[in-house]
């Protein structure tokens, strides 16, 4: 038992690394175009917001599993 839930928040910790450095790239990404005339700022943005969402599904199932 005590394997299987180490296996479980091994996982979530690694989903949470993802989309931690998910959120982190397309921040930065938006970073680059802040001053810019560029539309992709629209696209991203939404991106990002996902991220943190997924982020926040994943860090509040890892709290749980503990």
């Amino acid at each position: 038992m005590a394997t299987s839930t180490r296996h479980k928040i091994k996982e979530q910790w690694e989903a949470a690394v993802h989309a931690l450095k998910n959120c982190h790239y397309h921040l930065m990404y938006i970073s680059t175009l802040a001053g810019t005339d560029s539309e992709p700022i629209n696209k991203t943005l939404p991106a990002v917001l996902y991220g943190l969402e997924q982020m926040q599904e994943v860090l509040t199932a890892f709290r749980e599993a503990l």
